[in-house]
């Protein structure tokens, strides 16, 4: 019987990666227990170090992790150069401007409110090779629609290649971006009056920029290939709809070293998540991860920290690559209140 501590584990880690419907589980009351997400790297910005404890799941509202706030936090390199990090959103930890250097081994160290201490396992920070191209293929699959008919989805899979170097184990984790321009119809927006639809046009806006699969990723060794080139490593399934691939669809794949250690983190928690489903599926397991308390090492840390180098490519596919007709998206709003969608066009479109 699986252990209550792997199913709480592995509901976090869902609720940090994804949606889930609420399923009948009996939970015994455990410790909250201590979440950490943070990675840094050689670009000129990193990502903020999140935290947050675990919370009891109900079916209501499934697992919502609590933010851990007022805590110290700081990263520190072989030489004892220390790197401080400051809270500007509950749970959610930013550092000074600093670069990560390849070759560098990295320590987190974060203090609670209450005094308890935690370490990372010291993480360091290897080579990456360039990413040498991208590309995007049709692909077509059966599916069931909401009133069980059978039609045909369409879909882009994206594909990154890379080199592999020989003479040493390499692990390597991919991250995609993708951003689309969608057009929207707020001329046409109505509000109900008393049952009734009534004209309400909105002055704002017709035009948007939306992002999507900030967490997606996929991770790989070169136990089979070492020395040779990557080629056509699948990156992303991306569905073609009427409001992705009306205009371009912009697709932004970053490559990033790993130790073996978080590969095998990565690997192992990318399993659980996509893994889901199915009764044949491998049942949901403890992910280790390299966070300890440094009184009571037996205490279960969720999560990773790491550093990696980081390399990126980008394109895009164009509506002409679509050999069919795409409907027009109708959606008569504001379309700034699509998710993760904003008004200001990007740099590179």
């Amino acid at each position: 019987m699986q252990h209550p501590t792997v199913w709480k584990y592995f509901l976090v880690l869902l609720a940090l990666t994804s949606c889930i419907d609420p399923v009948n589980l009996s939970l015994k009351p455990e410790p909250d227990q201590l979440i950490v997400e943070g990675l840094i790297t050689n670009e000129n910005t990193q990502a903020p170090i999140k935290l947050a404890y675990s919370q009891p799941y109900t079916q209501q509202l499934g697992v919502i992790p609590k933010p851990l706030k007022n805590a110290t936090v700081y990263v520190e390199d072989q030489n004892n150069n220390r790197f401080d990090y400051y809270e500007n959103a509950p749970g959610n930890y930013i550092s000074q401007a600093f670069t990560g250097v390849v070759g560098n081994t990295y320590t987190l160290t974060i203090i609670t409110e209450g005094k308890k201490v935690y370490k990372s396992k010291p993480e360091k920070m290897l080579a990456t090779t360039p990413v040498d191209g991208l590309a995007a293929e049709i692909r077509a699959r059966p599916k069931v629609d909401s009133q069980g008919d059978e039609i045909i989805e369409y879909n882009f899979q994206t594909f990154v290649n890379t080199s592999d170097p020989a003479e040493e184990k390499n692990y390597y984790m991919w991250r995609w971006v993708g951003t689309y321009e969608v057009h929207t119809q707020p001329q046409d927006h109505t509000k109900d009056v008393k049952g009734t639809p009534v004209p309400d046009p909105l002055p704002c806006c017709a035009v948007c920029w939306v992002t999507e699969g900030h967490q997606n990723i996929s991770v790989r060794n070169d136990a089979l290939i070492n020395g040779n080139k990557i080629i056509k490593q699948p990156i992303s399934l991306i569905p073609i709809l009427p409001e992705n691939f009306n205009f371009r669809y912009h697709l932004r794949v970053k490559q990033y070293s790993l130790t073996e250690s978080a590969y095998n983190f990565w690997r192992i928690l990318t399993s659980q998540v996509t893994g889901v489903g199915s009764v044949q599926d491998p049942p949901p397991a403890s992910v280790p991860g390299n966070i300890y308390n440094e009184e009571d090492e037996k205490e279960m840390v969720l999560g990773y920290f790491g550093a990696s180098a980081v390399t990126t490519d980008a394109f895009f596919i164009d509506r002409g690559e679509v050999p069919f007709a795409i409907p027009r998206f109708i959606y008569a709003d504001d379309c700034r209140v699509l998710k993760n969608s904003t008004a200001i066009k990007p740099d590179f479109w």
